[in-house]
């Protein structure tokens, strides 16, 4: 696999990464999709939590300036592109990294 850097990211990406490392046991709901950018909007709503003996702070990736994705990171952002525009119902974040998605698909 590729390695692929923040730096490479579009800007609403790395705030979406910035959120998971800021908010590491969280769930993200209602994320819009736009052209697979991940969009915050007023509906958009962050669920944290606190997880009781593991530390939930940022990740050590958060205070560097540019790092290599986590492979969690580059499966998520294939599902992004792979959506293109839409809705994520919620994403889930664990230890800061995503975890899952759930979204609507037409029956």
């Amino acid at each position: 696999m590729t390695e692929i850097k923040t730096s490479a990211l579009s800007a609403k990406r790395k705030s979406l990464v910035r959120k998971m490392h800021e908010c590491p046991y969280s769930r993200i709901d209602r994320l819009a999709l736009v052209n697979g950018d991940p969009v915050f909007t007023s509906e958009t709503k962050v669920v944290a939590e606190t997880k009781f003996g593991c530390g939930d702070g940022p990740r050590s990736e958060a205070g560097l300036p540019d790092y290599a994705l986590k492979k969690e990171h580059v499966e998520l952002f294939r599902q992004f592109d792979e959506i293109g525009s839409g809705e994520i119902l919620a994403l889930e974040v664990r230890g800061g990294l995503p975890f899952r998605i759930i979204r609507e698909i037409a029956a």
